[in-house]
């Protein structure tokens, strides 16, 4: 009976110890839908409890790491050509719905930041009816901190050219990843920073 018991004091144990286990955690920016830059090495990067392993799996291929003894951990993938989509597995954590193409950075002010429902009057006919999932847009939130830099943007998700998320888009940055698709119909990938009214180097 006490070996029993012993036994299964244990076994909650062993539970315990997984259940207490600190998850990987990921920047938003590696989540289902997003667009990395073909024809380059990619860091993929994020944080866990010091010196947890971290198994990434790609294409095939698992790379065995170790956070460092702050938490944070990274590794870097080999270049892919443009193309997709593709699962990324980081532990317990499968990224979907991963594509290869180009990466553009879309940065200014008002101007850059204006999204597509603001001149829908102007460019009603171009914006019906579009659905291309080769061309997606993340828009980073406009947080404020002047005390360290952000890591974890909560509340954000890559987005596809679907009537259901167009009219939230940059008009400026949708109409240029449209001009380049039609001409190198390879996946487009829009990071929104602007913020109307910010001076350049802010």
């Amino acid at each position: 009976m006490k070996n029993i018991i012993r036994i299964i004091l244990l076994f909650v144990l062993l539970l315990l110890s997984i259940l207490l286990k600190a998850k990987v955690r990921l920047p938003h920016l590696i989540s289902d839908g997003m667009i990395l830059q073909r024809g380059v090495e990619l860091k993929i990067w994020g944080w866990a409890d010091p010196k947890e392993s971290i198994a990434i799996t790609f294409l095939g291929k698992t790379y065995n790491i170790k956070a460092n003894k702050e938490g944070h951990w990274s590794v870097l993938l080999p270049a892919q050509k443009a193309g997709g989509s593709y699962d990324l597995v980081i532990n317990e954590i499968t990224i979907k719905d991963i594509l290869f193409g180009d990466v553009w950075l879309c940065s200014g002010q008002s101007n850059m930041e204006l999204p597509i429902y603001r001149v829908l009057e102007l460019y009603a006919l171009e914006v019906k009816g579009i659905s291309n999932s080769s061309i997606r847009s993340f828009r980073m939130p406009i947080n404020y901190n002047f005390n360290e830099a952000g890591e974890y943007y909560k509340g954000v998700e890559w987005r596809c050219a679907t009537p259901e998320n167009i009219l939230e888009f940059s008009a400026v940055a949708y109409f240029f990843a449209k001009e380049l698709y039609d001409h190198y119909p390879i996946p487009i990938e829009l990071i929104n920073i602007a913020v109307g009214g910010t001076p350049a180097e802010a």
